[in-house]
């Protein structure tokens, strides 16, 4: 296939088994950089080498950079804690990280509640709702992987394009995001 097709396949998909062939991968990334982008290798779950489309150093659109900083609470609440079900060891990269299912991402998210007026029932069907809706938005901007309608979350593609620096604040401050109950002490 052509270079061309692969880099518009790698676009709409953002993360593409890495091409065997040595020619393949050489004309995929010379692709990428003529379009003003590069190619960034990364592991999938099962071990196997990806490319993800990367841009370079500095030149990130804003919306790109700032998607995370400029989220609801909620989903940045959310992101949080799929980062702690889906990274348990910060001595590790965090992508791909490991799956985790729907149930405890939220279910770490427990307890983080305000006091509210509404009858406890209705709050806590609207927590749940906007919970879940933050998890499409996540998946969305491929900060998760696309639903596969199994009830599992995985850390998606945009992760993979954090910065060491992101990472190594993440990394430090690990052990405030939102976990499991049993991890909470």
């Amino acid at each position: 296939m052509s270079a061309a097709y692969e880099l518009a396949k790698l676009r709409a998909l953002r993360i593409l088994p890495q091409p065997l062939d040595r020619t393949e991968r050489d004309a995929l990334r010379d692709a990428a950089l003529l379009a003003g982008r590069g190619l960034v290798d990364v592991s999938l779950p099962d071990g196997s080498a990806a490319v993800v489309l990367s841009w370079p150093d500095g030149h990130e659109p804003v919306v790109l950079s700032e998607a995370s900083r400029s989220a609801t609470s909620t989903v940045q609440l959310v992101l949080a804690a799929c980062l702690r079900s889906c990274w348990p060891d910060p001595d590790a990269p965090p992508y791909p990280g490991v799956a985790a299912t729907e149930e405890q991402v939220l279910t770490a998210l427990e307890g983080l509640e305000t006091p509210s007026a509404e009858p406890e029932e209705s709050s806590r069907n609207g927590r749940y709702r906007a919970r879940k809706s933050a998890l499409r938005v996540l998946r969305a901007c491929a900060f998760l992987q696309p639903d596969a309608g199994d009830g599992v979350v995985r850390l998606g593609p945009a992760v993979a394009l954090w910065t060491p620096a992101e990472v190594a604040e993440l990394r430090r401050e690990h052990h405030v995001l939102p976990g499991r109950p049993e991890e909470r002490t």
